[in-house]
């Protein structure tokens, strides 16, 4: 029987190529670089959004950048298939999660704040995210919204299952999930705001980009996990 795991934390595109060298730019217009790198970050992977001073800092086009976001939201769809137990991710269901997700992402609520030098390779970018509830939604109202499939399909063997039976059956569970998730989109609300200290580093190229611990930190904080108890 399909349960669904229902602790998402999702995974996002890395960052690596979102940096910037400091050619001889002042500390004050370099630190002004840096909180525009990191907004810059933000807003290409949540909002599809590239400023132009964005994508000066990066020397690229927007149409490079953008495929990045298209890459991250394609890469959450098959985050989400995997973690709710949709086995046959078909073109229908892609395209559905990825518009799920252009939509969910479009209401992430950040905010970048103060730069600060920590040592010769490191700074910190203050930033302030308020953690959507999608997630502890669905997780909520789980059980109420699947009874109707758990109950209609109790004795199928999933096992004995031909494929095109199991296809079939698992077009149906990925629809119930669905339509959970875009109900709960539609009342979205967000937690009390966390507060983090970004660390943005130096490469051995001497290019900056954010630590890929913080960016799977910002990714948790976004989209506030199910907690399993």
């Amino acid at each position: 029987m399909k349960t669904g795991k229902r602790a998402l934390c999702l995974l996002m595109a890395a960052l690596l190529l979102c940096s910037l060298a400091a050619c001889g730019s002042s500390k004050k217009s370099f630190e002004e670089d840096l909180a525009t790198l990191v907004q810059g970050n933000l807003d290409e992977l949540y909002k599809g959004q590239f400023s132009e001073d964005y994508l000066k800092l990066l020397g690229a086009t927007e149409d490079a950048r953008r495929q990045v976001y298209e890459d991250n939201l394609n890469t959450n769809a098959e985050y989400f298939a995997r973690s709710y137990d949709i086995v046959y991710l078909t073109d229908e269901i892609r395209s559905q999660l990825i518009d799920f997700y252009r939509e969910l992402y479009s209401h992430a609520s950040y905010t970048v704040g103060e730069v600060s030098q920590l040592d010769d390779n490191t700074y910190m970018v203050s930033v302030q995210i308020q953690p959507m509830d999608l997630f502890q939604q669905m997780d909520q109202a789980w059980e109420e919204w699947m009874a109707p499939f758990y109950e209609a399909h109790s004795s199928v063997d999933w096992n004995a299952l031909s494929e095109a039976d199991s296809k079939s059956l698992d077009a149906e569970w990925a629809g119930y999930v669905l339509g959970l998730a875009q109900e709960k989109l539609a009342g979205l609300g967000y937690l009390e705001a966390e507060n983090l200290a970004v660390q943005v580093v130096k490469n051995e190229d001497g290019a900056w980009s954010i630590s890929e611990n913080d960016i799977f930190t910002i990714d948790e904080l976004i989209i506030a996990p199910v907690v399993e108890e």
